[in-house]
């Protein structure tokens, strides 16, 4: 239950104190001794209300400190623990302490693990439930059971995952609530869904909230209308069901940890464990309460994340990169790149139209795109039509730019990669501004050759959704990517990242390969409503998932350096046209 008791050097501060006063109530609630639980229960409240933890009679007297809490001030100062609370957790399974807080369990259930199934480990609560051992135990009932799933996190499959958009959606209408409660100081999304992972298991989140108010704002957090139920309540974390199923698990910290948390929580496990052990190099414990001195306990950084990244001497880690890679070195090293941001993108270039089924109007998106995202220089406009339809659709768009003074419109063209030729005129391609090409075949052989192809032609300027991928239903195709990479270097042909929730395609990964090879990556919503323009935000985060500057995305760039990429494809061809490198296939 505690976060400090397994560390020679212990953290010196009024969270730690609290911690250990929490987690000596939890003891107590084990024991059964009511009484000794609600008064450590207060003694947390009142550690975590100290000015310092420096024992000295102006700050006794100024705050009227409890007699108990005084005599012990002077050992936990000198330690950073206490004799008592090292007696007190030899008496009971320290690690099942955290199952009291899941609703419905009390102190006898919790017991009878120990007692009757000789549990001493979270991972053997985890194979009891999971081998149906549980169900034995007098007393569990099979809703609760589901609670000790949801609290151990066991309930997860990946078609319980939400996609990225779903979770940001849920998360951020969540965080808009839970920041209208009083209590709340300060509040962020932390875990997968901060790094911008493809999908996610829970919403997490850290929230600061002063100790002597933490009742009241878990009484306030219990009362919203988008809480299906409880699974836990405890004094560092509150595990609840939404509506929709999704569970909302949040850590609460104080204002003088908050930063800490917020690394802590973020995640990845392999970031924190690589930031950890920098930490010990260089003489200092690292905890969701802090960095500490690590030989005198002494509170050093921990109320940003900024603060903590400069004193371990490092540039400050964004969150899509924290994955436990490269980033930690390369922050050591100022390194790390400057990452693309939404506000970096000129224009979307692949949106639908009511031409294609479903969609909307030419006047209806110009005038949405210019209005809803001010910094767009140009929005191009990619149906997939007979080729016919393409010189009337053409004709609409020249229209519309006439309406608006300026051609914020440009005219894309849709084709499909088949063994045959492609299916627009010639002469067609050379009138469209920009030409993308889809490939809908899965067989790697015949895949390659259609890349390939595409990369070829001397009018495709990007190769569209790449590996084919959709989410948690078809896997990207299997390829030898560096080698197709090199091919589109070489060509000059854009891939791009298609930010649809179900695609995000290409992958980081390979976002990450593509961008190191040197090829352009152009990020599109490829929206088919006004509703989805906004997907464009997704393809931003896989793009920083992938180390993606401003200067690998094509479509930060104004019209013109668009133009320039199309006419160096262009001349490659035209100075290469008749050599062909081999690739391996």
């Amino acid at each position: 239950m505690s976060t400090i008791a397994n560390h020679t050097v212990l953290p010196r501060c009024q969270a730690a104190l609290s911690d250990i006063y929490y987690t000596m109530a939890g003891c107590y609630r084990y024991l059964g001794r009511g009484s000794m639980t609600r008064l450590y229960e207060q003694m947390a409240i009142q550690a975590g209300m100290l000015k310092t933890i420096m024992p000295s009679p102006d700050i006794i007297n100024e705050q009227s400190i409890p007699a108990l809490l005084e005599k012990d001030l002077s050992e936990f100062s000198a330690t950073g623990t206490l004799r008592k609370y090292s007696r007190l957790l030899q008496r009971v399974p320290a690690a099942l302490l955290d199952t009291l807080e899941v609703k419905g369990i009390a102190a006898t259930l919790v017991r009878k693990l120990y007692e009757e199934l000789n549990i001493t480990s979270e991972e053997e609560l985890k194979t009891a439930i999971l081998s149906g051992a549980l169900k034995r135990v007098r007393g569990f009932s099979n809703a609760k059971i589901d609670l000790l799933k949801r609290n151990l996190k066991l309930y997860k499959s990946l078609g319980s995952r939400l996609l990225l958009w779903d979770a940001i959606l849920q998360g951020n209408e969540i965080l808009r609530v839970i920041k209208g409660i009083p209590e709340v100081d300060d509040v962020s999304l932390t875990g997968s869904l901060r790094r911008g992972a493809e999908t996610v298991g829970d919403i997490d989140m850290v929230v600061s909230v002063r100790i002597e108010s933490r009742a009241d704002f878990i009484r306030h957090l219990l009362q919203l209308p988008q809480i299906q139920y409880i699974v836990s309540t405890g004094w560092r974390r509150v595990s609840v069901v939404l509506y929709n199923d999704t569970q909302l698990d949040i850590r609460l910290t104080d204002e003088k940890s908050y930063g800490a948390s917020l690394i802590y929580y973020t995640g990845s496990l392999r970031h924190v464990a690589i930031l950890t052990e920098r930490a010990e190099k260089r003489g200092y414990l690292f905890t969701p309460m802090g960095l500490f001195n690590g030989i005198t306990g002494v509170w050093v950084a921990g109320d940003t994340e900024g603060g903590i990244f400069k004193e371990l001497e490092l540039a400050y880690v964004p969150p899509e990169l924290r994955e436990g890679g490269r980033e930690i070195y390369r922050a050591g090293r100022n390194m790390l790149p400057q990452l693309v941001t939404f506000s970096d993108i000129r224009g979307d270039m692949r949106i639908r139209t009511d031409y294609e089924k479903g969609g909307e109007s030419l006047n209806t998106i110009a005038r949405y795109a210019i209005n809803a995202f001010p910094h767009y220089e140009y929005l191009v406009v990619a149906d997939q039509l007979p080729f016919e339809m393409y010189h009337q659709q053409f004709a609409e768009i020249d229209r519309v730019n006439s309406e608006l003074g300026y051609p914020f419109l440009k005219k894309g063209i849709v084709v499909e990669m088949t063994a045959e030729a492609i299916a627009v005129p010639e002469k067609l391609l050379r009138e469209a501004e920009w030409v993308t090409a889809i490939i809908n075949e899965h067989e790697p052989f015949r895949y390659r050759q259609l890349f390939i192809s595409a990369c070829d032609h001397p009018l495709i300027n990007c190769i569209a959704n790449p590996t084919g991928r959709i989410i948690g239903a078809r896997e990207s195709s299997t390829q030898n990517w560096d080698q197709l990479f090199k091919r589109a270097v070489k060509t000059g042909t854009a891939l791009e990242v298609n930010a649809q929730p179900q695609h995000l395609d290409l992958s980081d990964r390979l976002i990450k390969g593509a961008a190191v090879s040197g090829v352009k990556i152009v990020i599109n919503s490829c929206a088919q409503l006004c509703s989805q323009y906004d997907y464009m935000q997704m393809g931003v985060i896989m793009a920083r998932r992938g180390w993606c500057g401003k200067a690998d995305i094509l479509n930060t760039g104004n019209w013109e350096n668009v133009q320039r990429f199309k006419q160096q494809h262009l001349m490659t061809y035209k100075n290469d046209s008749h050599e062909k490198d081999s690739i391996d296939l």
